[in-house]
């Protein structure tokens, strides 16, 4: 994360990496200008779009549990299955994602309220982004939002962050996205907790 000294169109309160968990990760996101107004509808199935996305990322984050009363072969045999559908999951992802284009991969940060990703182009602060992160690059399938650019900083190399506050998003979208959050931060202190 950077201080924000200049380029900024928020209070040193107002930054949405501030607020709860922040899930760090490279990842491909692309964006594009829009002009200051959000259709409600072009939101409304954002929202559905994104909600159906967090439930998928969901499944695929959760761990088969075993039930005390299953039988063993049962369990196993279930198990099995579980590792092949799995598998074919992780081949139709592989096969669709060499068929889309998908943006480059950088740093990126998110929480519930907004995100910060570095590129090589400067929106300016105050305008309205149309935002595509994909949460999983092995599936090509993005979280798109609306967000308000609040934070612009260029280093030396010319690289560009930027901090933008989402717009539009729902309540249950929100709260699915600090879910997903929360399940890789979990994971982050259980892998460290291991080493």
């Amino acid at each position: 994360m950077f201080s924000f000294g200049y380029a900024s169109c928020m209070s040193p309160l107002d930054n949405p990496l501030d607020k709860g968990v922040v899930y760090q990760a490279v990842l491909p996101v692309s964006w594009r200008l829009l002009d200051n107004t959000s259709n409600k509808d072009e939101l409304a199935g954002l929202n559905e779009g994104n909600a159906t996305l967090l439930r998928m990322l969901a499944l695929f984050d959760d761990a088969p549990t075993e039930s005390k009363d299953a039988d063993p072969e049962t369990a196993q045999e279930l198990a099995r299955l579980d590792a092949k559908l799995s598998l074919m999951l992780d081949l139709v992802a592989e096969v669709l994602a060499h068929h889309s284009s998908m943006p480059k991969a950088v740093p990126v940060s998110i929480s519930e309220h907004g995100l910060q990703w570095q590129d090589s182009q400067s929106p300016d602060p105050g305008q309205l982004l149309f935002v595509e992160i994909y949460l999983k690059p092995t599936l090509p399938r993005p979280l798109r939002a609306h967000a308000v650019v609040v934070a612009v900083k260029s280093d030396k190399t010319g690289t560009v962050n930027i901090v933008a506050r989402f717009r539009g998003m729902d309540d249950t979208t929100r709260d699915d996205l600090a879910k997903m959050i929360f399940r890789h931060h979990r994971r982050l202190i259980a892998s460290r907790r291991g080493m």
